[in-house]
Order: C-alpha cells, then sequence, then structure tokens
C-alpha cells in the first residue's frame, strides 16, 4: 500500500548545521508551505525522533497549530517499518468503504472503517480531494484513526494527516491506481451516496457486485447509469434468492 521509504536520521555535527540545512531548503523553493528556517527546523527534529531523514522530514511533516501531520502514506510506512510488533491489511477499499485490519504480534487486534457515508456525516464530501480521490482519503481515515487506537506507541504523540487537521492533503496520500483513474467522475451520473445503499441492499440480499453487474451488463458498478442503477435496484429489491 506504502510506497514512502522511512530512511536513516541525518546526522547533523550541531544545532548550526541543521540550521543552515534549514535555511538552504527555504531558499530552494521546493518546499512551498514552509515559510522560515525555524518551522523547517521543528519538522526536522519531529522526524529525527521518528527515524525520518531532514528533507523526507520536510516532505511528510506539516505544523498544523502546534501540532506535527503527516502524510497517510508515511503513518502506514511507520506501522510497517514497525514489524512484526505492528502491522496492517487492508480488507475492503473501494471508493464508498474502506476496511482495515490491524495486527500486533502477528495477531488480528482489531479493525477500522469508514465509508462514504460516514464521510458525508463528517461534512467532508463536499471537499474537492474527497470527490476526486475517495479510495485514497478513506484509506488515509482508516489508517489515521486505527493507528491511534491499536498501534498507539509508534510515536510519542497522536498521529493524524494533514487534511485530518484542517491543512491541505498530501500528493503522497493520493493512492496509485487512482492518480491513473483520472476520467473516473464519482458522481457523474448516480452518485456515490446512492450506491453506497445499493451496496448495502446487495449486502443484506447476499448479491455480490459482480453477480449483479453480471446478471445486468453492467461493465463498472463505480460508473454506472441512471438507467443502469435503476435496473440494479429493482432486481436487488425483487430478489428471491437462487
Amino acid at each position: 500500500m506504502s510506497n514512502f521509504n522511512v530512511v536513516p536520521v541525518d546526522t547533523f555535527a550541531n544545532v548550526s548545521d541543521m540550521e543552515r540545512f534549514a535555511v538552504a531548503a527555504v531558499k530552494s523553493g521546493i518546499y512551498k508551505d514552509i515559510k522560515d528556517a525555524a518551522s523547517a527546523m521543528v519538522r526536522i527534529q519531529v522526524g529525527r525522533e521518528l527515524g525520518l531523514g531532514a528533507a523526507a522530514s520536510l516532505k511528510a511533516i506539516q505544523l498544523i497549530q502546534g501540532t506535527p501531520t503527516f502524510s497517510a502514506n508515511f503513518i502506514a510506512a511507520l506501522i510497517k517499518k514497525s514489524r512484526p510488533r505492528y502491522n496492517y491489511r487492508v480488507k475492503v477499499l473501494t471508493p464508498l468503504e474502506c476496511s482495515v485490519d490491524f495486527l500486533e504480534d502477528k495477531e488480528v487486534v482489531g479493525n477500522h472503517q469508514f465509508t462514504w457515508e460516514d464521510a458525508k456525516k463528517a461534512g467532508l464530501t463536499t471537499k474537492e480531494v474527497w470527490t476526486k480521490f475517495p479510495k485514497s482519503m478513506l484509506f488515509a481515515r482508516c489508517i489515521t484513526a486505527g493507528g491511534r487506537v491499536y498501534c498507539p506507541d509508534l510515536t510519542a504523540f497522536p498521529y493524524y494527516t494533514h487534511e485530518e487537521l484542517g491543512g491541505a492533503h498530501s500528493e503522497d496520500d493520493i493512492l496509485e491506481d487512482e492518480k491513473q483513474e483520472k476520467t473516473f467522475v464519482p458522481s457523474s451520473e448516480v452518485s456515490l451516496e446512492d450506491r453506497y445503499k445499493l451496496l448495502t441492499s446487495c449486502g443484506t440480499q447476499g448479491i455480490t457486485v459482480s453477480k449483479l453487474c453480471k446478471h445486468l451488463g453492467i461493465q463498472s458498478f463505480e460508473a454506472m447509469s441512471e438507467l443502469e442503477f435503476k435496473r440494479a435496484v429493482q432486481f436487488v429489491n425483487s430478489y428471491k434468492g437462487e
């Protein structure tokens, strides 16, 4: 799931060396959200305490209202790096739902789920990043919220994503498969909320999505037309089993 590399910490001989690096980083213009060397140094120090190099720290960490926040990709990598103590497994990941199992000492100790319906209740579905990259955002909420509960001692402080605390999302939060799905429009004809309700009805009736689509000739559940949706609802509501 994650391709973010947690690297060994940089070795600075003293604080002055760190400051010189921070000043150079700000002047480079590479890190658009860093305005001064002092905030850069704080990010670097937070990253050092987590085993992250200076350049990677400036990319992965943001400070929002005094709280260090991270990309979801980095948090996932941090959990993987802790193996065999902690690990996670993605059970479900669609534009409508994410479910992640969390492991401790190779045993599943809990599960965290986050759905499009949960996002709607939290007022998140009006954000552009949520409508463009729903799978990525659902995974980000699962990995951070679940990690805080089931892997609490990975850091000395609770960890959150930038977006979770009101900041801009990190490009590292966007999953590779969604980056490639540039033509996918979640609400082109049928809203995610309506498809989520249909998915729930399918589960209640014991109908798999693949079976539904095959029976009705639907090419894609995620991009179904309004007509296909109406036919699917009618089929599910009238389904009497095999």
